[in-house]
């Protein structure tokens, strides 16, 4: 998958220790590809053909990492990078190389094995496990200021398929009390808000159903739940009620 790529791991360059992602044995191996799916079916007896019922995507990304330096590590190195890379809890691993340079793993490096030459340490090869069937991009903001009502454009990066339930923040005029983000490219749907007070500014997190406001009311209620969410590629996004709106996310991104 990588070859000779300094990367980072929960913030920390791998340059600070020597260490590369690296290929020992050399010559043609295998990798995944995109996001693998999971058929369901069911073969009933006397039909050659199954009953289809969909498809889901592989529960996990999963992969092995290579990482070696041209020093041998001694006691206190080997300790030293256990402590960094062992962690119990999914941190961010991001490879440099040209192609990868903007995605993000969110995974935990399991199963790891030394490897030896000559007797000494020289890399070790880990297990990656991820948190999803794919990398993501960064986390980035794309802010509007729209007149009222407005057209908008959102370009979705993501090459999964599905939809993306994004963070979107909206400050609303100072005469509105209600607003409206109708996704055109998405058959019209509407997330809507009513009863608010003009000027109130409110951060919605669509994926997990929370909306924060400036009034530290509790608005759920005023909201009618149909959340916020974009396509991969162009979206075409109509506004309305707001003076500030943006929208904030990281991305999927299959390798």
């Amino acid at each position: 998958m990588f070859d000779g790529y300094n990367f980072i791991f929960n913030d920390i360059p791998s340059e600070l220790y020597g260490f590369k992602v690296v290929e020992l044995n050399g010559g043609v191996r295998d990798d995944n590809f995109g996001v693998p799916y999971q058929i369901h079916d069911e073969k009933v007896r006397g039909n050659p053909v199954p009953y289809f019922y969909g498809t889901e995507q592989a529960p996990t990304l999963s992969f092995t990492m290579t990482i070696g330096r041209e020093h041998y590590m001694d006691g206190y190195t080997r300790r030293a990078v256990d402590s960094w890379l062992s962690q119990p809890e999914y941190k961010i691993l991001k490879i440099q190389q040209e192609d990868l340079s903007d995605i993000e793993f969110k995974c935990m490096l399991l199963d790891k094995t030394n490897k030896q030459f000559g007797n000494l340490s020289y890399a070790v090869e880990y297990t990656v496990q991820c948190d999803a069937p794919y990398g993501y991009t960064e986390t980035f903001t794309t802010s509007y200021s729209p007149t009222d009502p407005d057209d908008i454009e959102f370009n979705n990066p993501s090459n999964v398929n599905g939809y993306t339930y994004p963070i979107i923040f909206a400050k609303l005029t100072g005469t509105d009390t209600s607003f409206t983000v109708t996704n055109t490219t998405d058959n019209s749907r509407a997330f809507e808000m009513t009863g608010l007070t003009a000027s109130e500014e409110l951060t919605i997190d669509c994926q997990k159903g929370i909306i924060t406001s400036s009034t530290s009311l509790n608005r759920i209620s005023d909201a009618n739940k149909i959340w916020f969410r974009v396509l991969n590629g162009l979206n075409e996004i109509t506004v309305e009620g707001l003076q500030t709106f943006s929208i904030t996310g990281k991305y999927p991104l299959a390798v």
